[in-house]
């Protein structure tokens, strides 16, 4: 088991199977299961709902609004977006590619973002993640994950130049002003702080 969530009205448990020890690019294959713990044949070894992902998971996160909606990351860099409802014959709802462009290395968190729009009053959830290969990228859900709406590289001075440092932890802060400042934990062991705008 590498990372469990729960959804946002409480009734859905997800957890994603795979392995989190590797040397090069994944090659085998993952899991993640969901069980409603509110459904009257609940099993606790038989989920509701198991789906294969072709290298290993590294982390998942349920939509902040929308409790069939699940997001994973994976060891290539993969984010998957999935509709989680047991009776749905393909639950993929779209995956997003590995490219110079997008993440070529671990995801290693997910975070939901409610942005709103100061012109139309109106507001969306958008993805945030973050990997090993020292980038955020933002994603609107909408554009389906065919690209990043937006991103940054975790860089840090080093030797008087500038140096990429991988992520492996991120998290709103709590009591911020806005909905979008965030603490990104990396390999070396420093924490940065940014703002990450409406993209």
């Amino acid at each position: 088991m590498v990372s469990v969530a729960w959804s946002c009205n409480g009734t859905t448990i997800a957890v994603a199977y795979g392995k989190n020890n590797h040397d090069a690019w994944c090659e085998h294959h993952s899991t993640v299961s969901t069980w409603g713990i509110f459904r009257r044949e609940f099993d606790a070894k038989k989920p509701n709902l198991s789906i294969d992902v072709s290298n290993c998971l590294t982390t998942i996160e349920f939509h902040p609004s929308d409790p069939l909606i699940l997001a994973g990351g994976t060891m290539n860099g993969e984010i998957y977006l999935w509709n989680v409802d047991p009776d749905r014959q393909d639950p993929t709802i779209c995956v997003s590619q590995i490219d110079e462009y997008y993440h070529r290395e671990a995801v290693t968190k997910l975070v939901w973002v409610k942005y709103e729009s100061l012109t139309s009053l109106s507001f969306q959830y958008c993805l945030l993640s973050v990997s090993t290969d020292a980038k955020i990228l933002v994603w609107r859900v909408n554009d389906k994950l065919r690209y990043p709406a937006k991103g940054h590289l975790l860089a840090r001075k080093k030797d008087g130049e500038l140096a990429t440092v991988g992520g492996t932890s991120f998290c709103k802060v709590m009591g911020a002003a806005d909905d979008q400042t965030f603490l990104v934990g990396t390999e070396g062991g420093s924490i940065f702080k940014c703002s990450i705008q409406e993209p």
